[in-house]
């Protein structure tokens, strides 16, 4: 409250208390919000990293030596007698 030049000691009026109260509720709601908000903005410039970092990768492999996964029942099969 003092970064915004509230007074400690109000004159306790039913308005002052109303608005102080109003003020307080607002100030965590913000709080709150800003927290919520950097968490965010973290987890967007991980997520820039990991794509650029995957885009680059993609970039850089030619597309004839990305190995191709086939699904198991496709593979050949092969019998063996004992």
């Amino acid at each position: 409250m003092k970064e915004l030049s509230i007074p400690e000691k109000l004159i306790p009026t039913e308005r002052v208390e109303q608005a102080y109260e109003n003020l307080r509720h607002n100030l965590i709601i913000f709080s709150s919000l800003k927290k919520h908000l950097d968490k965010k903005m973290k987890e967007k410039e991980k997520l820039e990293k990991y794509f650029e970092n995957q885009s680059k990768i993609n970039s850089t492999v030619p597309k004839s030596s990305i190995i191709q996964i086939h699904h198991p029942s496709s593979f050949p099969t092969a019998s063996v007698g004992i």
